[in-house]
């Protein structure tokens, strides 16, 4: 489970940097050029989060609970 929520924040790293590129180009473009789709990079992120806040509100959820004190 570790190992899948690494990969999921490596992935949403990935999507924060393409949507800063994507929106740098948006932004910069003139109308002759393809315009880079920004909100399925955001939607990516979206989901991205909200994938790993599962696993890891899971794998808490599984964790012992410890007395201190």
């Amino acid at each position: 489970m570790e190992r899948t929520i690494r990969i999921l924040k490596e992935m949403r790293e990935k999507a924060e940097r393409s949507f800063i590129d994507n929106s740098l180009i948006v932004r910069n473009t003139r109308g002759d050029r393809p315009i880079p789709d920004t909100e399925a990079d955001l939607e990516m992120i979206s989901e991205l989060n909200q994938a790993i806040s599962i696993l890891e509100n899971s794998m808490a959820a599984k964790e012992p609970v410890s007395n201190c004190g």
